[in-house]
């Protein structure tokens, strides 16, 4: 049976393999097994033996814990002085 998707190829398809998630994240075979018996990264086992993977979570899981730019958190830091300005005008 192939079930190889045309098209988009691994970003079409919903549910991964193994090899599949390795491919996505990038990640040796060796670290996505720590990653999975550590409960670092969600995955499924349907027969007990086959890992799957939800694309949507893996993808979800590689842009956890973001890292702002310097000009984000100037941005921020600008907005929270003048909103705090003007709550100390309005009392």
């Amino acid at each position: 049976m192939n079930t190889e998707v045309q098209g988009d190829g691994i970003y079409a398809k919903p549910i991964l393999n193994f090899k599949e998630a390795c491919e996505l994240t990038g990640f040796t075979a060796s670290y996505m097994r720590k990653l999975c018996m550590w409960n670092v990264i969600s995955f499924s086992k349907p027969n007990g033996k086959v890992l799957r993977f939800e694309r949507k979570k893996l993808e979800a899981w590689l842009l956890s814990n973001p890292n702002t730019t310097i000009q984000e958190r100037q941005t921020k830091a600008v907005l929270q002085l003048t909103t705090r300005k003007q709550k100390t005008k309005q009392n």
